[in-house]
């Protein structure tokens, strides 16, 4: 293998850059960042099930979706667990399921930042 990679880099460069990059990309990011896509799709399954309902009715500015869902994690945090204001009423109700998949993506989202 390493021959080859010399005989073809010697053809394209870029090929040896790449090959090079690719041998010495860690293993292990390559499992956090697909842990971390998994916790926040989860998380972003209960704020679309249940804040969403009400956000697309009154608060339209503040839809949630999976692009800008870490700008509103510190939010999300204060009004659902600090405050215990959200979800509102008494039909919208977050499952213990869906409060651990929001906690777990906080955790990990409120570190990053």
């Amino acid at each position: 293998m390493k021959y080859s990679a010399l005989l073809v880099s010697l053809v394209c460069p870029w090929f040896l850059y790449f090959s090079l990059v690719i041998e010495h990309r860690p293993k292990n990011r390559l499992v956090e960042i697909t842990i971390q896509e998994d916790l926040k799709e989860r998380a972003f399954s209960a704020l679309r099930d249940k804040c969403n309902v009400c956000h697309a009715a009154k608060k339209k500015t503040d839809i949630f979706t999976l692009i800008n869902m870490d700008s509103f994690a510190p939010d999300i945090h204060k009004q659902v667990f600090v405050k215990r204001k959200m979800p509102k009423g008494r039909k919208i109700k977050l499952t213990d399921d869906e409060r651990n998949q929001l906690q777990v993506w906080l955790d990990e989202t409120l570190i990053e930042k």
